[in-house]
């Protein structure tokens, strides 16, 4: 029984190194499947109670006899070899699992899956005719530049709001009109929703083939005031007042062609002073009616005033002058005001204008784009120039000669008035240039239409003479000296006329809407009448005796007409909106 139990055992010991020999085979060859499987390792899958052989080899030797029995009967025992793992992938080229979001609600998480479709390239937009006219899509590259200050075709605003407006640059950006440098760049476009703000007008805008953006839009709206400080030019007025050196004789007292006589008033011209007014406009653009406007606009000078007053208290001699035509004392002559030791008195002249209009335009943009711009403008134009002369005198008699008993008095009134009404037709064109906040306009208006003249001449002279019992006759006569009855009356007249006009000035934006500008206006009127020129200075004298004229009715009314210009300097506010 013994001798068996020790051939089984010798047995089981020559069977132990084949086992062993193929184990190291069968890790060979896992080895060599494939490095993908780094994990596995033949140390892995040594033989079980392993740790009790390794406790063996370290005992006394007297005890080993014993260990390698436990080891045979342990080595009965076949290892399980590992499972194929040959198509396993690494762990270290998993992709991570994705993190579900805990905010999506469950709703949201079972919605069937939406197809969307790939964004397209960048693209360039070029836009060749009106009828082409689409808002910019957003996120798309467009070729822009740089124009008046303005970006063309949109850009990136390199800046932050600021109530409500963009800060570019350390500039105002309002309604999508940044004042940049020039140049030029490839730009973002950005959402341009409205028509007005994407709109393609082609050459109008003076860049053919390119798409509008804000820089080409106008406000809807405007309003503009002004003030005006204006000079008008003179009317030719005749000699109305003149004096004579001390000394001078009766006879040739204020007679016109003497060495001794000086001109007070007149012969010169009257009304060349200048005065304050204002202009007010307000207009409105229809940008989808491919940018036509119109504006309403009036403007007015008040009175240029001229007065002249003398006494005797100050000139010892006054006299009004004239020309006699009256059979037998034909020549110069003149109707004495004050003489020392015979009269006592004063004259007076006042003369004043004035200048108002208004205006009706319709406008078209020819051209726009952030730096220049071109407008045409045509409509309806009024204008009125209202001028008067008038000349009061007083005189009382101190002494005899003069044929009045002492204290009598004498009042002479004579006036004159010429009202002018333009009605025409005026086109225009209106040209601007803008550096970032700096803005220079100039426009050119010419009208032409019909002056319609109104010319009223009147006066009136009022005499008292003292009466021997006492008390005073007093009594009135229409006509003074200048305005008798040979020319007396209102007269009316029509006549072709033009009135070209010039302006220019320079603004600058002292917010993105609000513009301070400064300027000079000029405006010239042909065929006016001015009160002074319709002055007549040869007199009949014999109309006024009671036998009645005799000879050549003068004065008498002949309309004669001039040319009017005024120009000033305005200072005006212009707010956009």
């Amino acid at each position: 029984m013994k001798t068996a139990l020790v051939l089984c055992g010798l047995a089981a010991a020559c069977a132990l190194p084949t086992a062993g020999s193929a184990q190291s085979a069968s890790e060979t060859q896992a080895t060599a499947a494939g490095s993908a499987e780094p994990h596995r390792k033949a140390s892995l899958f040594a033989p079980r109670g392993s740790r009790k052989a390794r406790s063996a080899a370290s005992a006394p030797e007297g005890s080993r006899e014993d260990s390698r029995a436990d080891a045979r009967e342990e080595a009965l025992v076949v290892p399980t070899p590992p499972p194929d793992m040959s198509d396993a992938v690494p762990l270290g080229m998993l992709p991570p699992l994705p993190l579900r979001d805990p905010a999506i609600s469950e709703r949201a998480a079972v919605q069937p899956v939406q197809h969307v479709e790939p964004l397209p390239p960048p693209r360039s937009i070029v836009v060749d005719s009106p009828s082409d006219a689409e808002p910019l899509p957003a996120g798309e590259y467009v070729r822009g530049e740089y124009v008046e200050g303005e970006f063309i075709e949109g850009g990136f605003l390199d800046g932050e709001i600021v109530d409500g407006e963009y800060v570019v640059d350390g500039e105002y950006v309002v309604d999508g009109q940044p004042y940049l440098d020039d140049g030029f760049d490839e730009r973002i476009v950005g959402s341009i929703p409205a028509w007005e703000e994407a709109q393609v007008l082609g050459p109008a805008h003076g860049h053919p083939g390119r798409m509008c953006d804000a820089r080409c839009r106008v406000h809807r709206y405007w309003g503009r005031v002004d003030y005006m400080y204006w000079w008008f030019s003179g009317a030719a007025t005749p000699p109305l007042v003149t004096t004579s050196s001390a000394g001078t004789g009766r006879a040739n007292a204020g007679i016109l062609g003497l060495s001794t006589t000086r001109t007070l008033v007149g012969n010169a011209d009257l009304g060349a002073g200048g005065a304050s007014g204002g202009r007010v406009e307000f207009g409105r653009w229809f940008p989808e009616r491919g940018n036509l406007g119109w504006h309403f606009a009036y403007s007015g000078i008040g009175e240029v005033e001229d007065h002249y007053r003398y006494d005797s208290a100050a000139t010892d001699i006054l006299a009004r002058p004239f020309f006699s035509v009256e059979p037998g004392a034909t020549g110069p002559n003149a109707e004495l005001i004050a003489f020392p030791g015979e009269l006592d008195g004063s004259v007076s002249v006042q003369h004043t204008a004035s200048l108002d209009g208004f205006e009706f335009m319709f406008r078209k943009m020819l051209a726009s784009g952030p730096r220049r711009r071109l407008q045409v403008v045509a409509g309806y134009q009024h204008n009125q120039l209202d001028d008067a002369l008038s000349i009061r005198d007083f005189k009382r008699v101190t002494g005899g000669g003069g044929g009045l008993a002492v204290g009598s008095t004498l009042t002479e009134y004579d006036s004159f008035a010429a009202d002018n009404r333009f009605h025409g037709a005026a086109i225009g064109v209106l040209a601007s240039s803008r550096n970032r906040c700096w803005t220079i306009d100039m426009g050119m208006q010419l009208a032409l239409g019909n002056t319609y003249t109104t010319v009223d001449i009147d006066g009136s002279t009022t005499s008292s003479v003292p009466l021997a019992g006492g008390g005073v006759s007093t009594s009135a006569s229409s006509g003074g000296l200048l305005a008798l009855g040979t020319n007396r009356g209102s007269y009316e007249s029509d006549s072709l006329a033009m009135i070209p006009q010039l302006h220019i000035g320079v603004g600058y934006d002292l917010l993105p809407r609000l513009r301070l500008s400064v300027g000079y206006r000029f405006l010239y009127w042909s065929q006016v009448a001015r009160a002074a020129e319709q002055i007549d200075p040869g007199l009949n004298l014999s109309q006024l005796d009671p036998a009645g004229l005799s000879g050549d009715p003068r004065p008498r009314y002949a309309l004669r007409y001039a040319d009017f210009w005024a120009q000033g300097i305005n200072l005006g506010l212009d707010y956009r909106y």
